[in-house]
């Protein structure tokens, strides 16, 4: 005191003075917690939000790497991501239009170079000048002429008078049948041809003209030193999912591994264009996983295995 010399001196417990400040101290610990949290959990949403569509835009190149056109991105959100997603699935459509144009090109170029070789030949001529020879030959009674004619008249109409790149297994079977006895009267019947097709893949839609190439390939090549006990053996399935399987078999000289790779490669030289042909067509047709595959049996020989879908009339676009 300044009037005296005296110090006057307050004493209180410590508890007693924080008393009334801790409230407000555990309520800020509380609200720092749970800013904390909210932190994080706008942290962790704002991750998610934002790395999931960039999963999504990862996982549709990745599908469209393997040629998978019909992938398509749901566009959510209106920012920089969903601009992104959207020119995505415009990419997608334009790719998808200029392979479906590029297709439809390569099957209009096979057609019209079908055409320009059926217009190389007056079928009704061949047809009319063939049937006079029959008919003069069953006047004379030369029987294998006449049946050689038949034959011969039959292939041409399948090969250039019938409309459509598409027949039913049954029909191109039978020209094969009309081929082989062709052949046979060439070659003094040591051509033997055995047929073992179940019954529901005959009406399966193919290609035309399939078989015939590799047969005459089994012909002309795998029977080049033959002169007896050459076999074809044709056999038709469908598999579990029921995809049409087709076999031609036959007991020749075989193929070699060089032409084997020339096939995998569509290198259109030398005397696989027959089977190269048949390949690209398949693969044009029905698209990339069908088409034919070449083996060797360990007893000799060749055999060309077709794999393509089994799609029966009303069903075929």
């Amino acid at each position: 005191l300044d009037y005296c010399d005296w110090n006057i001196l307050v004493m209180m417990p410590l508890a007693q003075v924080f008393q009334s400040t801790a409230p407000m101290y555990r309520t800020l610990i509380i609200a720092l917690i749970l800013l904390t949290m909210i932190t994080l959990l706008l942290s962790l949403l704002f991750a998610l939000n934002f790395n999931k569509p960039l999963a999504q835009l990862a996982e549709g190149f990745s599908h469209l790497e393997k040629g998978d056109f019909s992938v398509s991105l749901k566009i959510k959100r209106k920012d920089e991501i969903g601009g992104l997603q959207l020119s995505f699935n415009h990419m997608v459509d334009q790719l998808k239009q200029f392979v479906d144009q590029v297709l439809e090109y390569e099957k209009n170029k096979a057609q019209l170079e079908y055409q320009v070789l059926q217009a190389q030949i007056n079928p009704h001529f061949i047809y009319n000048t063939l049937d006079t020879i029959k008919w003069m030959a069953t006047i004379r009674h030369i029987d294998s002429i006449s049946d050689m004619s038949g034959a011969l008249i039959q292939l041409l109409r399948y090969n250039l008078s019938a409309k459509g790149d598409t027949s039913t297994l049954a029909e191109e079977i039978e020209s094969v049948k009309k081929y082989i006895t062709i052949q046979k009267f060439r070659f003094n019947d040591f051509i033997r041809v055995e047929y073992h097709t179940d019954s529901e893949t005959l009406d399966c839609l193919v290609p035309r003209l399939i078989l015939q190439p590799i047969v005459e390939n089994s012909i002309q090549h795998g029977f080049t030193d033959y002169e007896s006990n050459g076999v074809i053996i044709i056999s038709a399935a469908l598999d579990e999912e029921k995809n049409l399987l087709i076999s031609v078999k036959d007991n020749g000289c075989g193929i070699s591994d060089t032409d084997i790779n020339q096939l995998k490669t569509t290198a259109n030289t030398g005397k696989n264009i027959g089977l190269q042909n048949v390949n690209s067509r398949l693969k044009l047709h029905f698209g990339v996983p069908f088409g034919i595959s070449l083996h060797t049996p360990p007893e000799g020989g060749l055999e060309v295995h077709f794999f393509l879908p089994c799609i029966k009339k009303g069903r075929y676009d």
